[in-house]
């Protein structure tokens, strides 16, 4: 990545750098470089854009869902050109190894393809005489502004998680990507601009806990997606409810560091070249392993009427 990078905020289709005091370095974990900075947005920041989202969702809510998808197949052409460069973008920020990189982007583009089938998967249905004289309806409808707050290790996947079905289904959106790996959705943003989206149907924000707060407590944000620690799941989804609003939040990851040990004598050329496909491995035999003994360890009803956890796999 050639020079260091000013992440900025897109909201209602303009780029601008966040006006809060406080800038963050985003910072290569392999090599310690210094790849961009990241400015903290404020609440006034997060009213224009959930205000900008507010606005567009009138026009775009009415729009025929046949016509909302069509951004959404240029956008997945889109993925698929600048796959590579998206994926080293991952690479560079997060820390993962380039293949899993690639394999992130491509459960981001698979999600953007399923989103494209909603036409049909949005339909409702009729029951015509349930009771003497009544019908039954059953119809779906866009709610409004929805969020998703982003976690650093899978920059680029997990907003495609939530923004294809909510954009298709007639939603605006607000993107809150962490603020330690913000790089991929500065590029993301670019080609959703190229995809053809109206302004203020995506909004970009960048900012860390008091951008989140803003967040869940604007009246005009009816719904918020997030993934990340349980503690932090727990915070978003009480305070988000707290005010009315529809919240999932998935909490219950593990980040595990692995270590390279090697005796004296080892050349690193030749032993940390196979670290990157060794630990992914070890970490699968580890899940495997953790989950078989927790399975066997889970008192049955007869032992104990108390519920236990069974580990490290279960979600809070």
């Amino acid at each position: 990545m050639d020079g260091i990078v000013k992440v900025m905020n897109c909201i209602n289709g303009e780029w601008t750098a966040p006006e809060g005091g406080q800038v963050l370095e985003v910072v290569n974990p392999a090599t310690n470089e210094v790849m961009g900075t990241v400015g903290l947005s404020g609440a006034a920041e997060v009213d224009r854009a959930a205000q900008a989202a507010h606005a567009a969702s009138i026009a775009w809510r009415c729009t025929p869902p046949t016509e909302r998808v069509q951004p959404l197949f240029r956008l997945k052409g889109l993925l698929e050109q600048n796959l590579e460069d998206l994926s080293c973008t991952i690479t560079m920020e997060c820390g993962k190894t380039l293949d899993e990189a690639r394999g992130e982007i491509r459960r981001a583009i698979e999600n953007v393809e399923v989103a494209c089938g909603i036409p049909t998967l949005m339909q409702g249905w009729v029951s015509e005489d349930i009771a003497p004289g009544i019908d039954e309806i059953m119809i779906r409808q866009p709610v409004g502004v929805a969020v998703v707050i982003a976690p650093f290790n899978f920059p680029g996947m997990i907003p495609f998680w939530f923004m294809p079905y909510a954009l298709a289904c007639g939603n605006t959106y607000l993107v809150k990507p962490s603020e330690k790996a913000p790089l991929t959705m500065q590029k993301v943003m670019r080609l959703i601009e190229t995809a053809g989206f109206p302004k203020g149907v995506v909004n970009l924000v960048n900012g860390a806990k008091e951008t989140v707060d803003a967040i869940l407590d604007h009246p005009a944000i009816r719904a918020i997606s997030f993934v990340g620690s349980t503690p932090v799941a727990r915070y978003v989804y009480s305070r988000a409810t707290a005010n009315g609003k529809r919240a999932q939040s998935q909490g219950g990851p593990r980040t595990r560091s692995w270590s390279c040990l090697m005796r004296t004598g080892t050349r690193p050329s030749t032993s940390l070249p196979t670290a990157p496909t060794a630990a992914p491995g070890s970490a699968a035999w580890l899940r495997r392993s953790r989950s078989r003994s927790a399975r066997r360890a889970r008192p049955s009803p007869r032992q104990s009427a108390t519920p236990q956890r069974a580990g490290w796999w279960v979600m809070a």
